[in-house]
């Protein structure tokens, strides 16, 4: 549940971002910033500056305002692409929460305008309607003491609607950052930011707790986005809310970290029944399970990838039946990935159901994570054996099995009493 709240928290905010972005103000209030005139206006308030008479970042000078002014929202929109560097200077300014900028079309890794702030002031960076059509200037040697690049000063950023990617983007831009998201919205299978490699480096620090890919039509997931370098300590990945074309078969090759993977799209139907689905055999791929050795699970309980497979956003509900099984043949059970089908009622144990939770009793933590609704019934008929198995197991993984089983005994028996109960009332 709490995934789903979360969730809904930062489609919330991204949505209201990519609705207002780039809407210039047409109210009559008071312009709060007429220092700033021709180049900005505050029609919203002395706290929200949107900035689109200008063909220069040069032109704008906030010192005017003649004391620091908090900025809760700050629009850039310049008549003309440009780079961002340090011709942007933000000094007059004291941001507060929401950076959103328009019609770039660079970044210049070795200047920083935003430099002042880090992670820890938890600023959002959007960026919309820009062409990244110039080269970045790639390599480890950039990387000094002073080397802060942008995304190392916001807690967010978003790449929003009208993006367009014809070069590769540099993965030094995540450098040293600390990301709770990074939201890459709106792609399209020839729309897709690809980031270059860097050889010669192990690490630039990167922590990137969810990767949002959201809002897209004909999306493709490829090596080049998944960036290990830039990924390195990724968490979550939630796909949702998009019409999903193709996940290339080394998509996730570099990506060794991630416990959560979502797939809430519009086409799941059509997506899981039409691809060849080998890009499974690309999670988790550092990791192997021998589940018949207690010690190999030990080793492992902190190493496991739960599938969130959600066919409820979609157009057609998918039923995971037998004729399914070839769909997910590769799903890939060795690598400590577990799967959770969620679903409004109880599924037919099908071949498909039964192969993709034949590992479902050795999960390592939380036991409710995948027995779900859609679930139950095939989970409750598992045989006495494979449960003995685990019980076996669990005393040497820190009980944490154990738990599962108990919750499994438990809402088991909470199942089987509201039937006798439903039954009674119903004679």
């Amino acid at each position: 549940m709490k995934f789903y709240l979360y969730f809904l928290l930062i489609l919330f905010k991204t949505s209201f971002s990519q609705v207002t972005h780039s809407t210039k103000p047409t109210t009559t209030r008071r312009n709060d910033c007429i220092e700033l005139s021709p180049y900005c206006t505050c029609l919203g308030g002395p706290w929200y500056i949107y900035c689109g008479n200008f063909s220069s970042f040069s032109q704008l000078d906030f010192t005017l305002f003649g004391e620091t002014r908090n900025i809760s929202y700050i629009t850039l929109y310049p008549k003309q692409p440009l780079i961002l560097n340090n011709s942007l200077n933000l000094n007059g300014l004291r941001l507060l929460d929401n950076v959103v900028l328009n019609n770039l079309e660079g970044i210049d890794l070795r200047q920083n305008p935003f430099e002042k702030w880090n992670s820890k002031d938890n600023l959002s960076l959007q960026i919309f309607s820009s062409n990244f059509s110039k080269s970045m200037d790639c390599d480890s040697k950039l990387i000094n003491d002073n080397f802060r690049p942008i995304f190392s000063s916001f807690k967010t950023v978003l790449f929003g609607y009208r993006n367009d990617y014809p070069v590769e983007l540099c993965p030094l831009l995540f450098y040293n950052a600390s990301l709770s998201y990074l939201n890459i919205s709106n792609l399209y299978y020839t729309i897709n930011p690809k980031f270059s490699k860097i050889s010669g480096l192990s690490t630039i620090h990167s922590n990137i707790d969810v990767l949002l890919i959201l809002s897209g039509h004909g999306t493709r997931i490829t090596n080049g986005l998944m960036n290990g370098l830039i990924f390195e300590n990724l968490n979550t990945v939630w796909i949702s809310n998009t019409v999903l074309q193709k996940i290339d078969d080394d998509a996730f090759s570099n990506i060794y970290n991630m416990k959560f993977l979502n797939f809430s799209i519009v086409n799941f139907k059509n997506f899981f029944k039409n691809s060849t689905n080998k890009w499974m055999q690309s999670l988790n791929t550092k990791i192997k399970v021998d589940y018949s050795d207690s010690e190999s699970l030990v080793e492992n309980q902190n190493n496991s990838l739960l599938v969130n497979l959600n066919p409820l956003h979609s157009s057609f509900f998918f039923y995971f039946t037998d004729d399914d099984n070839e769909n997910f043949q590769f799903f890939p059970h060795d690598n400590f990935v577990f799967a959770r089908i969620v679903m409004l009622y109880p599924l037919n144990c099908s071949k498909t159901m039964n192969f993709l939770l034949k590992n479902v009793l050795y999960y390592p933590l939380e036991f409710r994570n995948v027995n779900t609704t859609a679930t139950f019934k095939c989970i409750s008929g598992l045989t006495t054996n494979s449960i003995q198995t685990t019980i076996s197991i669990e005393d040497t993984t820190s009980n944490l099995a154990v738990k599962g089983l108990l919750n499994f005994y438990l809402i088991t028996a909470i199942f089987l009493i509201n039937l006798v109960i439903n039954n009674f009332l119903n004679a």
